[in-house]
């Protein structure tokens, strides 16, 4: 499962994650299309904002 189908299935839109993880835009999108990394602080804020575990996230998202 992608962070793209996550947010989906939650009912994110892009726009309102990046605002609630404190996280721009284009580093959300960059990070849902795979050309970026996350930094541990990133994974930290994006799961809180969708409400779901630090470790369910990086386990769905392949973020060993």
């Amino acid at each position: 499962m992608t962070l793209r189908e996550i947010r989906e299935r939650l009912g994110y839109s892009r726009s309102r994650l990046a605002k609630q993880a404190n996280i721009d835009y284009s580093v959300l999108y960059k990070l849902e299309k795979g050309h970026v990394y996350p930094y541990p602080n990133w994974v930290k804020r994006i799961a809180a904002a969708l409400g779901v575990s630090e470790d369910e996230l990086r386990e769905n998202c392949g973020w060993k």
